[in-house]
C-alpha cells in the first residue's frame, strides 16, 4: 500500500483537529501506516506529531502522539522532533515523561 496525497493531507487534518479523540485516533492510525510512508511523507507526519505534542493538553492524546512518534522513529530526527524539548517533564505524568525521554534520547 502506498499512501496517497488525498489519504496524507486527511491524516494531516486529523492530527490537528480540534477534538481530541480525534487527534488521538488518528496518531494510532499514523503509526499503522508507517512502513507504508516514504521519506517525506515520514518526516512530515513526524514533524506535524511533534508539534502537535508540544501543545497537547489532553494526557491520552500526548501519550498516542508520542507513541506514534517513537513507531515512525526513523523518521524521528533531531531536527523533526526538536520541539519536543518544549514540553516541561514537570507538568506531564511521570509515564509520558517516559515516552518524551525515549523519543528525545533515541
Amino acid at each position: 500500500m502506498t499512501v496517497k496525497p488525498d489519504q496524507l493531507l486527511d491524516l494531516i487534518r486529523r492530527l490537528t483537529d480540534p477534538s481530541a479523540e480525534r487527534r488521538t485516533r488518528a496518531a494510532d492510525e499514523a503509526t499503522d501506516w508507517a512502513e507504508h510512508l516514504g521519506p517525506a511523507e515520514g518526516k512530515l507526519v513526524t514533524g506535524v506529531l511533534a508539534t502537535a505534542a508540544a501543545c497537547e493538553h489532553d494526557p491520552a492524546c500526548l501519550e498516542a502522539q508520542l507513541n506514534a512518534i517513537i513507531q515512525l522513529g526513523r523518521f524521528a530526527d533531531s531536527e523533526t522532533v526538536g520541539v519536543l524539548c518544549t514540553i516541561k517533564t514537570s507538568e506531564i505524568p511521570e509515564t509520558l515523561s517516559e515516552h518524551l525521554d525515549a523519543v528525545l534520547n533515541d
